[in-house]
């Protein structure tokens, strides 16, 4: 095996490889209301409380997988949950998610105060939008304000945080269900009989919040009406929580301690290199979903190597009858010239077995017009006759 064939191998044996290690690398924090975050401002514990509660929680690492891998029970309510995504989704996502929406009956709960949403929905032709990051303050500009959720005709009373007001653009569609004063931060919206619940801010169910459960705590009150509200109450409830959406970063020292690790295998963790190219790999795939083009490189580098493959190898590549022709024409017994050569070939090929083919190209060959395409046609029968290569080495040797 050549050595680029085996450059492009193991390349793609590395890339497998990180890909299978790549949930299971160690000394990684997820931040933001990443379901694997279980700070104050992930959403861990929303994840396990829906798993206590409903009994089946996915999460969700990546669209395609779960489009192409994930199971769908269509006798359940199938619920996805968005929770302040930090990236943007792709249109491959999208077009996914759309699928699942209106393809296979899933219901959408958002909440959010951002912009990535707003694609979705946008995408989805949902009559509803969060304006994003104009924040609802109070009177002396604190952005913690008291509100109220009503979900099932039971209205909570609650703190938002960092909370966006939402617009409804078709109000037989949706709904306002939340409100600060007079201010919409929520709505329902029925379309094709999918339930579609948007609430301007992500932080009414990360940890900070739900951290105590309790019937007094309206927050894990509210976290469980979400759910009731977009499925009925006898149905089977499987809930997807994305996670692609949310950055990781390499954990410290005190945070891996933390985790509960012990020093022995904080040491471990630290010195272990495949941390570190997961945490490049990481960064370079987030760089290239922001700038789609970038998908172009790894193509275009592996056309490289083929094309440098090509040309270093160019002389391995050919067949060996040519090499052998190559090699032979300077000799003695077909002369130096070309005309020699094309004439040694024709009397051997007259020897062979004379057709009408091989006489159309040996009188092509003899004109002064189109040689090149002659003898690249010359090269061509001889290359494709296995028979005519052995006789013409042995001509060849005989005449050497």
């Amino acid at each position: 095996m050549r050595k680029a064939e085996s450059f492009i191998l193991l390349l793609i044996i590395s890339m497998i490889l990180f890909q299978a290690i790549e949930k299971q690398c160690c000394g990684i924090k997820h931040v933001g209301a990443s379901p694997y975050n279980s700070d104050w401002d992930g959403t861990s514990l929303l994840v396990r409380m829906y798993n206590s509660f409903y009994g089946n929680t996915k999460i969700i690492d990546s669209w395609l997988s779960l489009y192409m891998t994930g199971k769908y029970d269509e006798n359940s309510c199938n619920v996805l949950l968005i929770v302040s995504p930090e990236k943007r989704y792709t249109q491959i996502e999208k077009l996914i998610v759309h699928e699942l929406v209106y393809g296979k009956g899933y219901n959408v709960v958002i909440l959010d105060e951002g912009p990535h949403s707003n694609e979705l929905l946008s995408y989805l032709n949902v009559p509803i939008s969060i304006k994003n990051y104009n924040y609802i303050r109070d009177a002396n500009g604190n952005p913690i304000v008291q509100g109220k959720v009503l979900l099932g005709n039971i209205p909570i009373q609650l703190y938002f945080a960092y909370v966006s007001p939402i617009n409804i653009y078709d109000e037989n569609i949706c709904k306002p269900i939340a409100f600060i004063n007079n201010t919409v931060v929520g709505g329902m919206c029925i379309k094709y009989n999918r339930r579609f619940l948007v609430i301007g801010d992500g932080s009414i169910v990360t940890n900070s919040v739900i951290e105590y459960e309790s019937i007094l705590n309206p927050y894990t009150t509210l976290s469980k009406y979400i759910i009731s509200s977009v499925c009925n109450s006898n149905d089977n409830v499987i809930i997807f929580v994305d996670s692609s959406k949310y950055k990781v970063r390499l954990a410290t020292i005190s945070e891996l301690v933390e985790q509960g690790y012990e020093p022995e295998e904080v040491l471990r963790i630290l010195i272990i290199p495949t941390r570190y190219f997961f945490a490049f790999l990481l960064y370079i795939n987030e760089f290239i979903n922001e700038n789609p083009a970038l998908y172009l490189i790894p193509p275009t580098f592996i056309l490289i190597i083929v094309l440098a493959n090509e040309l270093l190898f160019k002389e391995k590549n050919k067949p060996y009858t040519q090499l052998k022709l190559k090699e032979n024409v300077h000799g003695d017994a077909i002369g130096k010239s070309l005309s020699d050569t094309i004439n040694a070939l024709c009397d051997i090929l007259k020897e062979f077995k004379w057709n009408k083919e091989y006489e159309t190209v040996c009188r092509c060959l003899s004109s002064k017009f189109k040689k090149g395409m002659c003898v690249r046609e010359l090269k061509y029968i001889i290359d494709s006759d296995k028979e005519l290569r052995k006789y013409i080495l042995q001509a060849l040797s005989v005449a050497h």
